[in-house]
């Protein structure tokens, strides 16, 4: 150090220079700040940690099953003289427990572009580019953007215009927007570490808020349902439909499908089965539009029970998602065991921890879905 210092010219007057608690980190020139940190700390100020670790060299240090005293040798030895792999770190934390979001607490503000180039070659979320990232950004911005006014338009005019299945459509797709604002609530509540009210975490917010979601869907289609039941049993008194009425059909049932190939295209592009998933959701919601065209032109063309029908039609669809939503969030709740395949994975994992040499009676069930 002190001969480069000799050799490189002095810049600004200030570079080179020493900076106060830097030296060579991860490198064995610093084996002697290791022995001293052996020295000064004993053993018995570590712990099972609360929570996962990921170390440089991308082993995962898991509450309750790490082996103290190597995660004690490690910290105060190899972390110390050996290279971090920042890179292997943030791979491993990626692919094993898919975050919804890195923090970088530090040191500076340096490591944004490094973590990011790290999170693009794990391919986190499906991402290849920087741009691939903007693009599923914006494709779940727009669809959030245009199903809520479109949800709207569709409730009032159907109200004004006379249709009940526009009204249903409308109901469909605002329960949707709804439900996933529930889901993305308890998703965030679930992440939560555990505590001494809730010793096993908190991952059973997202079964019970998908639970919650199911009865509200349930209970909007049983609505639906009987307005459209009591409509039909009036026929003869029904008003029919407007050409309004209509026209936000025709519209609804453009826009989404429009939605559907954008968002498809997307996904297809970034390789995301998340955002493939939205974009066949979009051609769900295009589908009820349809329903709601056909019974619209139909009860103008003299057939008013249509309308009726097409309500009936939509409450249907929308049961038929909270019966499924509500069975799957049934089963979890009454800890309904792993698939033999699912087992395997499990089986396999444990086999990898050190020490462990057989296991029997393996049960697992499943939390936050």
């Amino acid at each position: 150090l002190k001969a480069f210092e000799g050799a490189v010219e002095p810049v600004q007057g200030r570079f080179p220079m020493r900076l106060g608690n830097h030296a060579a980190f991860h490198t064995p020139m610093q084996e002697p700040v290791a022995a001293q940190g052996r020295a000064a700390l004993p053993r018995d100020l570590f712990g099972q940690p609360d929570l996962p670790l990921v170390d440089g060299h991308g082993r995962v240090w898991w509450p309750g099953a790490s082996d103290v005293q190597a995660l004690y040798d490690y910290t105060l030895g190899a972390q110390v003289t050996q290279p971090y792999s920042l890179a292997r770190a943030l791979t491993v934390a990626a692919r094993e427990f898919a975050p919804d979001l890195f923090i970088i607490t530090g040191p500076g503000t340096t490591l944004g572009g490094a973590v990011a180039q790290s999170l693009i070659t794990a391919e986190w979320r499906g991402m290849a580019s920087k741009a691939d990232f903007r693009a599923k950004q914006r494709a779940t911005l727009v669809g959030a953007f245009v199903n809520l006014p479109l949800a709207l338009v569709k409730i009032v005019v159907g109200f004004l215009g006379h249709s009940q299945s526009l009204i249903a459509d409308g109901v469909h797709s605002a329960a949707d927007l709804l439900s996933d604002a529930i889901v993305l609530g308890a998703v965030r509540v679930s992440m939560q570490k555990a505590d001494r009210e809730h010793p096993y975490g908190h991952a059973r917010m997202e079964t019970a808020a998908t639970t919650l979601v199911s009865l509200f869907l349930l209970l909007t289609a049983a609505a639906l349902a009987y307005d459209g039941v009591s409509h039909l049993a009036g026929a003869g008194a029904i008003m029919p439909p407007t050409r309004w009425a209509l026209a936000v059909a025709v519209l609804s049932l453009v826009i989404k499908e429009a939605l559907f190939w954008y968002t498809l295209r997307i996904a297809r592009k970034s390789k995301s089965k998340l955002i493939e998933a939205n974009a066949w959701h979009h051609r769900s919601d295009a589908l009820s539009s349809v329903a709601a065209l056909v019974a619209i032109g139909g009860a103008m063309a003299g057939y008013p029970a249509l309308d009726a029908l097409g309500a009936i039609l939509i409450a249907l669809m929308l049961a038929f998602i909270g019966a499924r939503y509500g069975w799957q969030s049934f089963r979890e709740l009454v800890d309904t065991g792993l698939k033999a395949d699912r087992i395997q994975v499990v089986r396999d994992q444990i086999s990898t921890v050190p020490g462990v040499r057989h296991m029997r009676r393996l049960r697992a069930r499943t939390m936050g879905g």
